[in-house]
């Protein structure tokens, strides 16, 4: 007898769909990478439009609270191509109570911007909302969204949206 290929689509979608257990964060160490999307409303920058690669860490303090860290490198591409790097680190609120787990928070960073041999620094604050979905209970994947207000620049540079498609493993510490 063959099996039904819709029947076998819907039960792997109802496996993979409902809620499961409980995963806390608390007591583990993640270490990810991200692909992303940037958005600079920076009036004298060329091409508002980047893409890049970066890392991140996340230490979860307890069942709710993670410390993320984070890096990237985006490059937005034009006659005059600008580099842009960011760092930093948010306090993180996660709703960890199924396998998709959304999360929200804030934080500080510090921005670098490299063009033609020159470079141009900020530092400012950003939000971040997001969403993980565990693979398994070592691997997640996730999708996050920062904006980022710029302090030091307000004028001229005054924000930038990133969004991040993540993949990260899980440590117990």
């Amino acid at each position: 007898m063959c099996a039904n290929p819709v029947a076998l689509a819907a039960m792997l979608f109802v496996l993979v769909a409902l809620p499961r257990s409980v995963w806390a964060y608390d007591g583990s160490l993640g270490l990810g990478v991200h692909l992303g999307y940037g958005a600079s409303f920076d009036s004298e920058l060329e091409s508002a439009h980047g893409l890049g690669l970066g890392i991140d860490a996340n230490l979860g303090l307890n069942d709710t609270w993670s410390l993320l860290g984070h890096a990237s490198f985006m490059l937005h591409p034009a006659n005059q191509q600008v580099g842009r790097m960011l760092g930093g680190a948010e306090l993180v609120y996660m709703l960890d109570v199924l396998s998709w787990v959304p999360f929200f928070g804030a934080g500080a960073f510090a921005q670098l911007d490299m063009a033609s041999g020159q470079s141009d620094s900020n530092v400012g604050v950003n939000g971040i909302v997001g969403l993980d979905y565990f693979v398994s209970r070592e691997l997640l994947m996730g999708l996050d969204i920062r904006p980022f207000l710029n302090l030091s620049n307000f004028n001229t540079d005054p924000a930038y949206l990133t969004v991040n498609l993540r993949l990260t493993w899980l440590l117990e510490l």
